[in-house]
């Protein structure tokens, strides 16, 4: 849509005109009812802003928290976590994949929603498409691996060698009833809330 891209060009120039903003109000809608509020995401500016508004909704939902702890070995800096140590869950939590599945059961960005949590583990019903619907089967998550790693010239034979220093363990998933505008770059939601 070459109008579309001359608006997003205008705003990466900040070059706005009142027409660009008149185009993009056209698609705004002040209030989302609650029977399309599934699956709306919130885009924000900053992190503290997302965890916030991610912690608050959590804790508006009914029954116990359960938590996860991620397993840690080697050198792994707390720097380089890929989501939280401690993960906190409720069933009906908005969660968002931060990992691409080998197996291709989920993307990093796909949304799905909580539909069981307990000791013994998590299980998510997926949003289909870009984020509308949810879909007709559930899926068990599994715990995934992450790996630091440093590259070293190995003296003898002159080549390039893998050393692994540290592993971090823990489910693929964070909160995201909102995400920062840098998180969803590369990602498409047919429902958001945009809080610049």
């Amino acid at each position: 849509d070459g109008n579309f891209i001359n608006i997003l060009n205008n705003l990466r120039n900040n070059t706005v005109s009142a027409g660009d903003v008149q185009v993009l109000n056209v698609h705004y809608q002040a209030n989302i009812p609650v029977s399309e509020s599934e699956g709306v995401i919130t885009l924000t500016t900053h992190n503290y802003k997302a965890d916030e508004m991610n912690h608050h909704a959590l804790g508006a939902l009914p029954g116990q928290v359960h938590h996860f702890g991620a397993d840690t070995d080697g050198d792994f800096p707390e720097s380089m976590y890929p989501v939280l140590e401690r993960i906190a869950l409720k069933e009906g939590a908005q969660v968002m994949f931060v990992k691409n599945d080998p197996e291709k059961a989920y993307f990093n960005g796909k949304l799905a929603r909580v539909e069981e949590v307990n000791e013994r583990g998590i299980t998510v019903r997926m949003y289909e498409g870009a984020g509308d619907k949810l879909a007709h089967t559930t899926y068990k998550l599994k715990r995934e691996t992450w790996e630091n790693k440093r590259y070293v010239v190995n003296a003898a034979t002159k080549e390039q060698e893998e050393q692994l220093l540290g592993t971090f363990e823990q489910y693929p998933i964070k909160l995201a009833w909102a995400i920062t505008v840098h998180k969803s770059q590369g990602l498409t939601f047919s429902k958001a809330i945009i809080d610049v």
